[in-house]
């Protein structure tokens, strides 16, 4: 190894020496300087080749001035140890810096864990050498993206010791170095911004310059995009100058030395344009200018972030889908400030003052709502203020069933809506067709209690309030089973589908109910089950001969004993009917019990058991 660093001792002392004449002028001649040196080096060959002389050997050239006190005859192990690999680890012992940036993988050493130190640093080529061999041949042309901070920009420019000086080695792994003059060394720099430049943002927009700086240029900031910020520039915003809002008169920060005030860049209020500009509504409309006005232009009023409430007249419902011009228009509507008081003050009076309440007229705000002028906003209990109170059904009935659109002559002096706001109401038949056809009424010459409302109720036309009483007084009253009847058994037109009743101005009739049904016979409305078998009787075979209108089975209208040719008797009184009357099949496939003619002597239902008259049983 002491051969290997006298070999690269003798190159680097022969180069030094060259450049250190050259430097200094010195008048002495090359050869005998090279002679000279060629003895140092003779002496440094000798005394790597002999391992078996005493440690103390003589220096193969003078060390370098950062090491001068170890120049001594006897101090050469404190740098070369015993042994082949003691120098580096002595160079690290006494070169901390070093060592640290190995350590944390910083800088040139520690990102190419450079650890063979005399490759880079041999020392013996006297005082003036700074012990650096340059890979590259000077420290002007160091390639710099060895180490983890490359030059771009500006700073490719810069001489290195504009960076690599004292003022600006304070990291704490400068302070570790064995130089008193730091201004010397390498090791030390930050790679933030911060660390050499100084802050004019006073640490309010944090440490990452780069964020809107370039190495290229301070000015412009061509990484800042204010897009990002709590406040992106928009319309007129994006053209003003950084200083118009950073560097303005009512910001109040110190006045620099050029005559400027010092910027402000956070933080800077921008919720309301108030913050910076001045309100010419005085503050009648509020802070918030965003609601009507854009950043384009201050002509220009955005409609859709325009807060009407803050004027006299807040717009509701459709009002908001009104164009500004339809109102604020000076010349085709009523300009800058239009009145409002009224309806009428902007609309036409729709229903040509025909509209009243009590008897008075009314503006239009009393039956309609700003969200649409159909359906009215008139209400079923606000009509109970009026010559027909709206109840039962009549409540949910839609406006216009009774108050239609007229046309023609009919809508002549009803004002541009043409509704009908008068509508005769005197009959249930001013307004609704008469299912009846007349036959019950109603008629003007009746009392009120004897038209439709005699049977029917403005809660439901159906089921009709006629009931069991009612029926009673028909020509057909309801008594016992026929009491329990459904209406819809007898009177099949209730059946038909379709509305009981219609409005007159409807387009759908409704369906004839005159509920004039047969009723004289049984018949009339009942299949019989006897067939024919009782036609020839006398009565012709009525029902209510045998049966009841308290239900069919039993028949409890029929005397075996007075109505029958075979008078039940004896032990036949306890015999089912059945016994006797068998079923058979009718007419059209249906089952009848056969009541006539059956046999009814004692051998047609006894045989051979009953003896004839006198004899003896067989």
């Amino acid at each position: 190894m002491l051969r290997a660093e006298a070999q690269s001792s003798c190159r680097f002392a022969l180069q030094r020496s060259a450049d250190r004449d050259s430097r200094n002028g010195r008048a002495r001649s090359g050869a005998t300087h090279l002679a000279g040196l060629a003895a140092s080096m003779l002496l440094l060959f000798a005394s790597a080749l002999a391992p078996d002389l005493a440690d103390a050997q003589v220096s193969p050239g003078p060390l370098a001035r950062a090491h001068a006190a170890l120049g001594g005859p006897l101090d050469c192990m404190k740098c070369h140890a015993k042994g082949d690999k003691g120098l580096d680890r002595q160079c690290l012992a006494c070169h901390r810096e070093v060592a640290a940036t190995l350590e944390a993988r910083r800088g040139l050493h520690g990102k190419a864990q450079l650890g063979q130190c005399a490759k880079c640093h041999p020392d013996h080529a006297g005082e003036e050498f700074e012990m650096i061999a340059w890979p590259e041949g000077s420290q002007e042309r160091f390639d710099h993206s060895k180490t983890i901070f490359v030059l771009k920009g500006k700073h490719r420019s810069l001489a290195c010791r504009e960076c690599h000086n004292a003022k600006l080695s304070v990291s704490p792994i400068a302070a570790l170095t064995p130089r008193k003059d730091r201004s010397r060394g390498y090791i030390g720099l930050g790679t933030s911004c911060t660390d050499c430049h100084a802050d004019p943002h006073r640490e309010v927009l944090g440490d990452n310059c780069e964020r809107c700086h370039s190495q290229d240029a301070w000015k412009p900031t061509s990484g800042l995009r204010h897009q990002d910020t709590s406040y992106p520039l928009t319309g007129k915003h994006a053209a003003t100058q950084c200083d118009a809002c950073h560097r303005a008169e009512r910001l109040r920060t110190p006045v620099a030395a050029n005559g400027k005030r010092e910027p402000l860049w956070k933080p800077l209020s921008h919720e309301e344009c108030s913050a910076c500009h001045a309100d010419p509504h005085r503050d009648r409309l509020g802070p918030a200018c965003s609601t009507c006005h854009v950043t384009d232009s201050f002509q220009k009023i955005d409609r859709r972030r325009l807060d009407h409430d803050k004027t006299r007249y807040p717009l509701r419902g459709k009002h908001r889908s009104v164009e500004c011009a339809k109102c604020h228009d000076e010349k085709s509507a009523w300009g800058k400030k239009p009145r409002f008081e009224k309806c009428a003050d902007c609309h036409e009076q729709a229903h040509a003052k025909e509209a009243l309440l009590a008897g008075k007229p009314v503006d239009c705000d009393a039956c309609h709502g700003v969200e649409r002028f159909a359906p009215s906003t008139y209400t079923a209990v606000m009509h109970a203020g009026t010559n027909y109170p709206l109840e039962g059904k009549h409540r949910t009935v839609a406006c216009q069933s009774c108050h239609p659109k007229m046309k023609g002559v009919a809508a002549e002096g009803l004002g541009p809506a043409a509704v009908l706001m008068r509508p005769r109401h005197n009959l249930c038949t001013d307004c609704h067709e008469d299912p009846h056809r007349g036959r019950f009424g109603p008629r003007g010459d009746r009392p009120y209690e004897k038209q439709c409302v005699a049977c029917h109720s403005v809660d439901a036309f159906r089921p009709a309030r006629f009931g069991l009483d009612e029926h009673s007084r028909s020509a057909f009253p309801l008594e016992r089973a026929h009491r329990s009847v459904p209406c819809l058994d007898c009177h099949e037109a209730l059946r038909a589908r379709g509305p009981a009743t219609v409005s007159v101005s409807g387009h759908v009739a409704a369906p004839a109910l005159e509920m004039r049904e047969r009723f004289a016979r049984c018949s009339d409305c009942h299949e019989t089950p006897h067939g024919k078998q009782f036609d020839d009787r006398g009565e012709r075979g009525d029902c209510d001969t045998c049966h009841g209108v308290d239900g069919f089975v039993p028949a409890g209208g029929f005397d075996h004993v007075k109505l029958a040719a075979f008078a039940l008797t004896g032990e036949h009184v306890g015999v089912a009917c059945k016994k006797c009357h068998p079923e058979r099949k009718g007419a059209g496939g249906t089952r009848e019990v056969v009541y006539r003619p059956i046999a009814h002597q004692c051998q047609d239902c006894h045989g051979a058991a009953i003896p004839a008259a006198g004899g003896k049983p067989k």
